[in-house]
This record gives structure tokens, C-alpha cells and sequence, in this order.
């Protein structure tokens, strides 16, 4: 039996992240079975990226991890060099019904 209303939004512990780079090498995936019994064409996932995870200035993280890290002697401005995508890998499998 399932705790809680059905459809209730369900909080998992972080996931880890990886670098990726060409090709792509599904070894170096972690993989984890938290997420069986979630449809992956669910249209309303939500990564959350907690920024006190990225330094001690959430805030900072964030911007940090989206717009690159401050120029020093730029007055904010940034280099640029933040993240541009983020890629979600599934590794799936199906029972066929009948």
C-alpha cells in the first residue's frame, strides 16, 4: 500500500551529477533505482539545483553555475563559462501486456 494521496509529489535525496563529454560513456553513469514505477514521458518533471550545494553563497552558486564564474576586476561581469545544457539520461525497460 502506498503512503500518502496517489499523484502526491514524492521528495528523493540528490542525484549526482557528470560531467559529459564525447562520446558518451554509459559506464561512467551511477545508475540508481529510485525512480522505478515513473513514467520518463511524465511532461512535468523539475530538476532543482540547490545552489548551497555549489558554494557557500547559494545565491552565487547559482549564478556561478549558469553564467560562469565573476571576472575579477569586472565589476560582476561574468566569463561565460556556465553550464549551457543539461542532458537527463534514462535507462528504461517495459513489461509488455497482453
Amino acid at each position: 500500500m502506498l503512503s500518502g494521496p496517489f499523484g502526491e509529489i514524492r521528495r528523493f535525496s540528490s542525484f549526482r551529477a557528470h560531467h559529459f563529454s564525447e562520446p558518451f560513456d554509459d559506464s561512467e553513469i551511477i545508475s540508481d533505482s529510485r525512480l522505478i514505477g515513473r513514467s520518463v514521458w511524465n511532461t512535468e518533471w523539475l530538476l532543482i539545483i540547490p545552489g548551497g550545494t555549489l558554494l557557500y553563497d547559494p545565491e552565487e552558486g547559482l549564478d556561478a553555475f549558469i553564467e560562469g564564474q565573476e571576472i575579477p576586476g569586472g565589476g560582476g561581469e561574468r566569463d561565460g563559462n556556465g553550464v549551457s545544457d543539461i542532458k537527463l539520461f534514462f535507462q528504461t525497460y517495459a513489461y509488455s501486456g497482453n
